[in-house]
Parts: C-alpha cells; structure tokens; sequence
C-alpha cells in the first residue's frame, strides 16, 4: 500500500471495498454482520438501497444497529447525495474509508467515521450519535435480513460457533466475581500496610516537631532566638554563630561547676525542709495549753 495526496490531504490508497468489508466483519465478529444488506426484497419495492454493511450489536440494552457506507474514492465520496438515505434504517451510522481519505470535518457532527490502516485494522476516528431510526422501514430492513439473509438451525450453539451457553455464562461470572473477591482482599491489605506506613510516618513528623520546638526552647532559655520554619540561610547561620559565641563564654570546667553547684542546692534545699518539717513538729507538741 502506498500514500496517496488529494486535495492537499494524505491517504492510504491501494484499498479495496473488499478489504475494508473484511476488517469491519473482522471488527464486529461478535455482532451479527450483513454486507452489502438491502433495505427490502428487490422484487416488492423501487426504491431500493444498498447498505454496504449493516450490524446488529450483540445487545438487548438497548438495541443497536449500525449501519456503514465505504468509500475507496475521494471522489465517489464527494458525488455521493444518497447516503442520507440510510439514517432511517440503523441507529448509529459510520463512514469507513482509507486512512485519511475523509476527515472528521468533512462530516456532521452526528455521523461517525472508521479509517482502515496499513496493518488492516478498523480504527474509530469519531463516534456516530446514536438516533432513532424510523420504525416502518427499519421492520421492512430486519424481515429482509431475516427472510433472505439468515439460516434457522436448531443448535444456536453450534451454529454460532461455540457462543457460550446460559450455563457457561454463568459459570464465568462466579469465577469471575470470586477473582474480583480475591483482588478485593490483596487490595485491602495493601491498603492497610499503606494506612500504617502513613501512620508511622505521622507519628515520625510529629516527633520531630516536638524536638524541634523543645530545643527551640532550649536555645529560647539561652537567649537565642531561632525561627525554624525560615529557610534564610542567614537565619542559619546567626544562630550557629551565637551558639558558638556561647560556648567560648563558658567552657567545660565551668558547666561542670554549675552542675555540682545545682546538685549542692538541691541537697541543701531538701535538708533544710526536712530541719522546717521537724521544727514545725516541736513547736506543735510543746505549745502550753491556753488557760481559762
């Protein structure tokens, strides 16, 4: 395949309606798919189209047909005036060309578009609006698909080359939900050890808070003023030089004589209550008695 221009826009060109029809049956292999699907039989109606793909989606909720007009040619494109036409026989409606022969802007906001690329896949480029087609000749288009283009058998299983039954539905849905029932319970450990790592890490910043403001109290005691919020490196670097102004004032031998001292206030503060506690006691045991 090579890239064509036209009008001043790239596209895939060496593709075939055959090619495209292929991919799009390709694309709704789990739909039922009816190329080249008439709007009625030729035989009872004049006005006959020709849909050049109709499916009805697998689906009850709701119902969905999608109808599809290819287009190999930029030209055939632009001449075509009938493709309205079809709007009444689908519920979304796509146009399915090359890659890059038509754009979303050459198009209505309503209708859809899907470009067939290079590797032969189907590529939504837009969503078509969904719309209600008219009743009278969307009955006429499903007694043709029914009539002249279906095959009653009596194993829809079979026929539909292993559609999974009621039963194996079913089947697949329990052991689906008991995958989900799983995947629910290694979530919610995975949630729990998440829960307590973000707790630990709490309790982690909180800690380090309360260092930070005990020994901003500390410095505080020590006439040293630290913001530790602030970033200003200055800031950083005025308390560092105070505390070391500090140390050089007092220097080991004298903290260690302010903690003995601390500790020879102490023991004289605690002899000194239990002299007061006795004194207090002898005076309540010898005061005279009061006389009449």
């Amino acid at each position: 395949m090579k890239v064509s221009k036209t009008k001043g826009q790239e596209y895939l060109a060496g593709v075939t309606s055959d090619q495209i029809s292929i991919a799009l049956a390709k694309h709704h292999s789990k739909d039922l798919y009816v190329p080249e699907c008439k709007n009625g039989p030729t035989y009872s109606s004049r006005n006959i189209l020709r849909l050049d793909a109709w499916v009805l989606a697998r689906t009850y909720s709701p119902m969905t047909t999608i109808g599809y007009e290819i287009k190999v040619s930029r030209a055939d494109f632009e001449q075509d005036q009938k493709w309205t036409e079809y709007l009444d026989y689908c519920h979304r409606f796509f146009f399915a060309c090359p890659a890059g022969l038509i754009r979303s802007t050459d198009l209505p906001k309503e209708i859809g578009l899907v470009w067939y690329s290079a590797a032969g896949n189907i590529h939504i480029k837009r969503h078509a609006e969904r719309r209600e087609p008219d009743t009278v000749k969307f009955q006429k288009l499903l007694i043709y698909v029914l009539m002249s283009r279906s095959v009653i058998v009596g194993d829809m299983h079979a026929a539909n080359n292993g559609i999974k039954s009621r039963e194996d539905w079913i089947r697949e849905y329990l052991a689906e939900a008991e995958k989900n029932k799983n995947l629910a319970a290694c979530v919610r450990g995975h949630v729990r050890d998440m829960y307590d790592k973000i707790k630990k890490r709490e309790e982690l910043v909180h800690s380090q808070e309360r260092s930070v403001q005990d020994f901003t109290t500390r410095l505080a005691r020590l006439g040293i003023n630290w913001d530790p919020v602030s970033k200003d490196w200055n800031e950083y670097s005025r308390v560092v030089d105070q505390i070391d102004h500090l140390r050089k004032r007092v220097d080991t031998s004298t903290l260690q004589l302010l903690r003995r001292t601390g500790e020879d206030m102490i023991q004289t503060a605690a002899e000194l209550d239990k002299y007061y506690m006795e004194g207090d006691h002898g005076n309540n045991s010898s005061k005279p008695a009061s006389s009449e």
